[in-house]
């Protein structure tokens, strides 16, 4: 849904100088739809915000790997 590189811009609530995803009107819709889900009808906001804060904290630390085996492929072929 997101590439790496938007989401490296974005933190959960907007620190170091990031800008705020959880005001994203995506932000609403992702919620939306894991509340429709049956296992998570139930579920606190908070169950379901922390899985979205690691994946966008780790943003970052995902891009340098896919560029890497982008490399490595490149200099096999």
């Amino acid at each position: 849904m997101f590439k790496d590189a938007l989401l490296e811009k974005f933190s959960y609530k907007g620190l170091k100088k990031k800008k705020v995803f959880y005001t994203l009107a995506t932000c609403t819709v992702i919620f939306d739809a894991i509340k429709q889900m049956k296992k998570f009808k139930l579920s606190d906001a908070v169950d379901i915000e922390t899985p979205i804060r690691t994946f966008i904290s780790g943003a970052k630390f995902r891009e340098p790997k896919k560029n890497l085996l982008i490399t490595s492929k490149n200099e096999l072929s």
